[in-house]
């Protein structure tokens, strides 16, 4: 696995370590990005590096609330996603009303 922290003038400091068991989440709750969003989660073959080792990769493509995670069960294979995170009552549909997420 792989993310990104940071701070101001130390963001997308790169973040390695294995992919757990269970559901590990990554949330940026500040409205927007900010410099310890992960922007990106990667998960790979142990070893995986720069031109070496298949990998797979999701990004939210949202500059408010969100959530990347990964989650790792024995019934199934891994699974990577992200997406934005709602706050009660942001978005109010009527009947039959669509919505898209980012």
């Amino acid at each position: 696995m792989l993310d990104f922290t940071g701070r101001w003038s130390g963001e997308c400091t790169p973040q390695p370590g294995p992919m757990r068991h269970g559901l590990t989440t990554r949330e940026s709750r500040r409205g927007r990005t900010g410099h310890d969003a992960t922007g990106m989660l990667i998960a790979g073959e142990p070893g995986f590096g720069f031109g070496r080792g298949a990998v797979w990769a999701v990004h939210a493509g949202w500059s408010g609330d969100h959530a990347h995670y990964t989650e790792r069960l024995p019934e199934h294979g891994p699974v990577l996603g992200a997406g934005e995170l709602l706050a009660a009552g942001e978005v109010r549909l009527t009947g039959g009303e669509p919505y898209g997420s980012p």
